[in-house]
């Protein structure tokens, strides 16, 4: 059971273990950038998958409902994201997409529709019809031209005002300054600065349309066709895949949710999140039913 150790002497995280559909092989995934399936009873390795575009951490791994594939997601270049589908039988690359502000973190199918979730640390669930290659991002906010370019232009008069005090400030002092120097120096004479930082932030959230923090949980939910997601802003998200309308916004988790599964037969989820508990939820009503603690 040192697959992904190899010959270091060191271990390496594994970030998703899965069994596959015939029970008898699982596959796991981890921060050397490669799948291993093995067999479960004696975990002697069956196949394995090194991606082919992959240069960072696999931290989630599905098996398709077909159970000849599996997707499995990570990092990849300057911390963009990577996802690939692959047959786990003899290792071969299938299909691959690409998110280009975070990575991926979170992977489930949606069966009926032969496309997959994938939750990224940009805020955004995608789905993606690995098939075709066409693939959507969740939720669907678009702001009004006009109303975005008057806030900007707001945003970036502030920011430019607050960015000038601060330097200022520094040309005095004539000193050599890495980043983390700058900042100390500035922050505590010059609040603007954080007036800077906070525009910069607020911009970023109208551009890409959501502050919910990392998708770091994504399950299917049979029933009626629908998934639920788990964020980084401790909320919990009911979706409808069909036409990707949030359809529950549910509170609860005192920190971000880190894990999440949907009911094969109710219209329920359970959740577990790093403030220690275990939640059930109504989707249908969007309320709480139960706290493990």
């Amino acid at each position: 059971f040192c697959l992904h150790r190899g010959h270091s002497p060191r271990a390496i995280a594994v970030n998703s273990v899965q069994v596959l559909s015939d029970t008898v092989h699982a596959v796991s995934c981890g921060n050397d950038a490669t799948c291993w399936v093995w067999r479960i009873c004696d975990g002697k390795p069956r196949s394995h998958f090194v991606p082919k575009t992959s240069y960072g951490p696999i931290m989630s791994a599905s098996v398709l409902f077909d159970s000849m594939h599996i997707v499995s997601g990570g990092i990849g270049t300057l911390y963009g994201g990577v996802a690939h589908v692959w047959d786990w039988r003899s290792g071969k690359q299938v299909a691959t997409t690409h998110c280009t502000t975070g990575p991926f973190l979170s992977s489930a199918e949606i069966p009926e529709a032969g496309t997959v979730l994938l939750g990224c640390g940009n805020g955004y669930t995608y789905k993606w019809n690995w098939h075709s290659g066409e693939s959507i991002s969740l939720p669907h906010i678009t702001v009004p031209g006009v109303t975005l370019i008057k806030k900007s232009m707001v945003l970036v008069h502030k920011c430019k005002s607050a960015a000038l005090a601060a330097l200022d400030t520094l040309l005095s002092s004539g000193d050599d300054l890495t980043m983390d120097s700058f900042l100390d120096a500035v922050l505590p004479v010059s609040p603007g600065m954080k007036k800077v930082l906070g525009c910069l932030y607020y911009i970023n959230d109208m551009f890409y349309g959501t502050a919910f923090g990392p998708v770091k949980a994504v399950a299917y939910v049979p029933t009626y066709v629908r998934f639920v997601t788990g964020s980084g802003d401790g909320r919990v998200r009911y979706w409808n895949s069909r036409n990707g309308q949030l359809l529950k916004v549910m509170k609860g988790h005192r920190g971000p949710v880190n894990a999440i599964v949907g009911d094969l037969t109710k219209q329920e989820a359970i959740s577990g999140g790093e403030d220690g508990t275990v939640r059930v939820w109504c989707l249908e009503k969007g309320v709480q039913k139960f706290l493990f603690i």
